[in-house]
Parts: C-alpha cells; sequence; structure tokens
C-alpha cells in the first residue's frame, strides 16, 4: 500500500488543498510549494533501490543531490469535465544502483495546477517505497511516513514568482493522510533532462545599483525549465521573458537576496532569454536552460540529396522530441491535455520513424480511451475523437500489441456508438 505524506493539517491550514484542474478557473489560492526530505544510512553499501514514487500536483525527487525524476506522469484530460478528479492517477517504478551505503532523498511538491494539461486530485501529497538491496545480501523496504521532515518553501509565492527573502518554514514532521490517488504505474521511463547553457555561456554581472537589459540565446528552441545561479551582494530583481522567436511564451519575476540556485517549476518554451536585471550591490547571474523530455536514446538520421528538406527533417524531430514529454503536447509553450487527437496521432506517426519508442503513444492511446469510458464515449473535440480509433488502428500495427486492442475495446465501442 502507497503511504502518502504532506504538510501538517495544523500547521499549514491553507496549504492543504487545490482545483482539480487550471482548466476550472484561475483561483490560486492554494497555490504552495512543500519540501520533504529523509536519509537513510545503511552502513553497507546499497546495491540496488527499486523505486516506486508519484506526487501531486507536480513534483521533482533528488536522491543522493542529484535529480532522478519529475512528474508525475499526466493523466491526459480534456477541456470537459474539470469540475471533479479524474479517475486515475500515475506512479512512475524505476531501479537505482547507487553504490553508497546512504539513500538521501529530497522532493519538492507543487500543490496547485498551473498549466492546462495538470491535474489534481484536489489535495497536495507525496508518496515514495522502495525495496533496498544491500550489499552484504539483506533487503530492506522504506518509504515515506512520519520519519521524514517537511517544511514549505515560501519563495515561490506564485506561479512564475520567486521571491528568495521570503524564509523556508521550519522543519516539521510529515503528515500521514490517507490515499486518495490509488496509483496506478505508469508504463513509460521518467523523462530525462540536461543543462543548456546560452550560447557563449553568458554570464552577466553587474556593479552596485546598476539596471542592465540582457538577452541570451540558445542555439535551438528547447522545452524545459527555467534555471539560474546568482551570486550577490545584495538584493537582485529579474524580471525574465522566455522567448521563442519574438514573442514572450512565459513571464518569470524574480527576487534573490545572496547566492541561489534557481530552478523553476513550469514547462516552458524558449529560444532565448530576455532579461531587465536591477541590483543593489555587486552581482553575478548565470543563466541556463534545463531541457526535459521523454528519454530519446535512439535516434533515426535521414538524409536526402537536398539540403533544405534535411534541414526540415532535423527541426520537425528536434520539435517532436521535446514535445514528448510526460504526455504528448501540442508544445511546450501551450501545454495542452489530450483533447486534441489529431495532434498525438501525428506525433505518434513521427515517433515511428524518428525514436522508435512507442510506449508514450501507446499510454496516450489507453489515457484517452478512458477519457472515453468515463465520459460514454464523449470529448471536447465530438467528431474529431475519430481519430482516435485510426490512432489506435495505426499504432497497433507498428507494434503488434493486441493488449492494446483488447484493453481499448470498450472505450472504442462507446465512441463509435
Amino acid at each position: 500500500m502507497d503511504n502518502w505524506i504532506w504538510l501538517p493539517r495544523a500547521r499549514f491550514p491553507a496549504h492543504q488543498q487545490c482545483a482539480y484542474s487550471a482548466l476550472t478557473g484561475d483561483d490560486r489560492s492554494g497555490y504552495a510549494v512543500a519540501e520533504f526530505f529523509r536519509t537513510y544510512n545503511f552502513g553497507v553499501s546499497v546495491r540496488r533501490a527499486e523505486l516506486r514514487f508519484s506526487g501531486d500536483t507536480e513534483f521533482r525527487l533528488d536522491i543522493n543531490g542529484k535529480t532522478v525524476a519529475t512528474g508525475p506522469a499526466n493523466v491526459g484530460g480534456d477541456f470537459l469535465f474539470n469540475d471533479r478528479p479524474r479517475t486515475k492517477h500515475y506512479a512512475f517504478e524505476m531501479t537505482i544502483e547507487p553504490g553508497t551505503d546512504s539513500l538521501q532523498f529530497f522532493a519538492r511538491v507543487k500543490l496547485c495546477p498551473v498549466a492546462i494539461n495538470e491535474y489534481s486530485r484536489g489535495q497536495g501529497g507525496f508518496m515514495l517505497s522502495a525495496r533496498v538491496l544491500l550489499a552484504d545480501g539483506r533487503e530492506m523496504e522504506i518509504g515515506t511516513d512520519e520519519t521524514w521532515l517537511c517544511r514549505r518553501n515560501a519563495a515561490y509565492t506564485a506561479p512564475y514568482r520567486y521571491d528568495q527573502s521570503q524564509p523556508c518554514s521550519e522543519m516539521f514532521a510529515a503528515q500521514k493522510i490517507a490515499d486518495i490517488w490509488q496509483c496506478e504505474t505508469a508504463p513509460i521511463p521518467v523523462r530525462s533532462e540536461a543543462v543548456i547553457l546560452p550560447e557563449g555561456e553568458a554570464r552577466i554581472s553587474l556593479q552596485p545599483g546598476q539596471a542592465q537589459v540582457a538577452e541570451v540565446e540558445f542555439d535551438r528552441i528547447y522545452g524545459g525549465f527555467v534555471g539560474m545561479d546568482v551570486c550577490a551582494q545584495g538584493d537582485v530583481h529579474v524580471k525574465l521573458s522566455c522567448i521563442e522567436t519574438d514573442v514572450s511564451v512565459a513571464e518569470y519575476d524574480l527576487h534573490f537576496c545572496g547566492e541561489d540556485s534557481f530552478r523553476a517549476l513550469q514547462l516552458v518554451s524558449a529560444g532565448k532569454y530576455r532579461m531587465g536585471i536591477g541590483c543593489s550591490a555587486a552581482a553575478e547571474i548565470r543563466p541556463y536552460l534545463i531541457a526535459t523530455c521523454y528519454p530519446a536514446p535512439d535516434c533515426a538520421e535521414t538524409r536526402t540529396s537536398d539540403a533544405a528538406l534535411n534541414q526540415v527533417l532535423d527541426v520537425c524531430r528536434h520539435t517532436l522530441q521535446y514535445c514528448r514529454q510526460m504526455i504528448h503536447l501540442d508544445s511546450p509553450k501551450h501545454s495542452e491535455p489530450l483533447a486534441c487527437t489529431g495532434d498525438y496521432y501525428i506525433e505518434s506517426l513521427m515517433t515511428a520513424m524518428s525514436f522508435g519508442d512507442m510506449r508514450l503513444a501507446e499510454f496516450d492511446i489507453i489515457r484517452t480511451a478512458e477519457m472515453l469510458r468515463v465520459h460514454d464515449g464523449r470529448m471536447f473535440h465530438t467528431t474529431y475523437s475519430l481519430i482516435w480509433a485510426m490512432m489506435l488502428h495505426d499504432v497497433y500495427m507498428i507494434t503488434g500489441n493486441r493488449k492494446l486492442l483488447e484493453d481499448c475495446e470498450d472505450a472504442l465501442r462507446l465512441l463509435l456508438k
């Protein structure tokens, strides 16, 4: 059984619940960022740890100081029926081989849907369990409970706003809460990520009282999280715009008051940053992007005798790579739910020719089937949903996964009816 924890209600009564979807309105009153900590010392080397974890609404998991996962796997969702919780929630499973005699866990969890493809069960929570195999042959079961410590990180004051001067709360024992999620295991791996530096590895230096407008460019447009290292003797204010080509797609308001490493919580699309910076004392800023996507270890390169066509193929594959997150997205900028099936059908066929791993496309089909199943075969796009039948057929023809057909038969009959 999954053990879920959250900030203790008696100390944080205003940061317990939130809307089921960002599509139900603009109320962000429940927005909060919680952090959870636990270190296990085993005395002998950990040969292997088999992990299972999830969170509500969004989370990042670090083990021994390294980010290993972001999540959870999205439920998919539609533009309809967002005044109730979705019927499914997913957990990731993964295995690590740390080779250390301790496991240090850190999780940062955002409560409150912000992007339109984010869904909540309406309650903040985090869950982790692990089966640990030690070098001396012993096995242990560990997981989230009241021995984990937690705090609210108040620096994340609102979506797209960060104020380092707002202190974290004291540490408290986490509160065990009821498992309202009943997670199924997501049949996909966790996302991969990599730090992308601007061209020239830009570092911006400022003198006391100086104001500056700076623009840094990446070699391409990526999907990911805004990152920034700041070294300052006093206050630094940054207004950061994420630019795809010439239009801002996200705006950040950031305040630093010393050394800090900032990592944003919302997926964005960016080819460059435009920053307005002011400081009260000397400061140095190192901006970067933490690019994230569904893992793509295998990549097909198609080459023709036409150089311009080769460039088109390359750009299409790159774009597809960063539209493949925990669901297929129409774009990291818009981050649509699984409502517009035509986008994901095209992406599934492109995936077959570009990366070969069809598990994400299969999972999109399964999640769309669940929406059809619980909503009497209806989705936002009415007859456009018939494209799902084409997607189901073609992905089956590519993979030969008969179970996919069998699992979706009832949803297909509802849709056709």
